[in-house]
């Protein structure tokens, strides 16, 4: 099975499953070993992201290709994307290349949310 086909039955049963749309970020990987499966991204991870206080969200900077104003286009299209979807989120990009995208991590690696859990329930009695 192609890994495109494995790829539009996830985005199916999400979509499905949670009545969301899922925006599709490229990404470029190169190989750990020859003839391997593994491979490191060149493209900061923008999904390993943390959701902070409802709408917004602090995202990996991907240092895209720019226009001749110098906007980053991967920031602006990811942007468009969310919005036409509905989600309705406001993008903060956060340079994590050396400290962490560099050492094979991403934003969610490096932050810490403090959040308080919802209503009397104990999630370690699920």
């Amino acid at each position: 099975m192609s890994n495109g086909v494995i790829l539009d039955g996830i985005r199916n049963q999400l979509t499905a499953t949670t009545g969301a749309g899922v925006v599709s970020i490229p990404a470029l990987f190169h190989e750990v070993e020859p003839n391997s499966d593994l491979g490191v991204a060149y493209i900061p991870g923008m999904v390993n992201l943390l959701r902070v206080n409802g709408n917004r969200v602090a995202m990996a900077k991907p240092f895209g290709p720019r226009d001749d104003q110098g906007q980053d286009l991967l920031e602006a299209r990811v942007g468009e994307d969310l919005g036409q979807i509905g989600v309705g989120v406001q993008v903060d990009f956060v340079d994590d290349w050396w400290a962490y995208h560099a050492l094979y991590g991403e934003v969610h690696c490096a932050t810490n949310a403090r959040r308080t859990p919802p209503g009397t329930v104990k999630w370690w009695s699920w």
